[in-house]
């Protein structure tokens, strides 16, 4: 027997508080198969993948909505499809039930109640609503390490590679700048930095660099690297210890 999902946030929105009623859904659990470039060599009959992409998912709630006379419900599934519109764009999904603190950008496919050819003695109806997704569920909220020696290590429990943002605030003037390695990559800057100064990375595209809260690209080394963090324990370095490097991230799951 499936269970009623009683939690449903897309965007800001819990839909279940404005009277969605989800008693099954499909593929929250899925996972997307990976688009793939495929060539074929002459008198093989194995081709060759090259894979291009995860796939984006589809999830498809069953959804049911009642009221007590038809007036009403017809101003439920109106309210109800004014958040649920495809113009919305891409949404935060949080379904609490089944992904405990997590969220996934999600995209609605539609909202397939015709409302104004409703049958005036209907109180309830029953339709899908489907939304594709990203091939992963992330944290909600955010985890930070903050390494103060030379070296340090962060372990990313999810179960998949994960952008960063890197913060570095200098508490002893540096001259030359400064780097910080994860794994085998380093990322460095090589403009003078003073006391206080706080120089932001973030690894995730569009990719961005700011010193002070202003973007600052100049500086940086044109052959740094934009580590991500890698499933398990990412060990860390730093070039100085006249700064502080506050690591953070959001887990990724598929």
């Amino acid at each position: 027997m499936v269970q009623e999902i009683k939690e449903k946030w897309f965007g800001a929105v819990e839909l279940g508080f404005l009277g969605l009623v989800t008693p099954g859904v499909t593929d929250l659990h899925g996972l997307p198969s990976d688009e793939v470039a495929r060539t074929f060599v002459a008198g093989s009959s194995v081709p060759h993948d090259v894979v291009v992409r995860t796939a984006l998912g589809k999830v498809t709630f069953e959804c049911v909505v009642s009221e007590d006379s038809h007036d009403l419900l017809c101003a439920k599934l109106r309210t109800l499809r004014g958040h649920m519109l495809p113009g919305l764009g891409w949404q935060w999904l949080k379904v609490p039930a089944s992904h405990p603190g997590l969220r996934t950008l999600a995209h609605s496919l539609g909202f397939a109640v015709p409302i104004d050819s409703l049958p005036y003695s209907t109180a309830w109806v029953k339709f899908d609503w489907a939304v594709e997704r990203l091939p992963w569920w992330e944290d909600e909220n955010e985890r930070t390490v903050t390494i103060a020696g030379l070296s340090g290590s962060v372990d990313n429990s999810g179960g998949l590679e994960t952008p960063a943002v890197y913060t570095c605030t200098v508490t002893g003037a540096l001259a030359g700048g400064l780097s910080f390695g994860v794994g085998s990559e380093t990322w460095q800057y090589d403009g003078a930095l003073e006391v206080n100064d706080v120089l932001v990375v973030q690894v995730s595209r569009p990719r961005e660099v700011t010193l002070n809260g202003t973007r600052c690209f100049g500086n940086v080394n044109t052959g740094s690297d934009y580590p991500w963090l890698q499933p398990g324990t990412n060990t860390i370095t730093k070039s100085s210890g006249d700064y502080t490097l506050a690591v953070t991230w959001r887990r990724r799951f598929p």
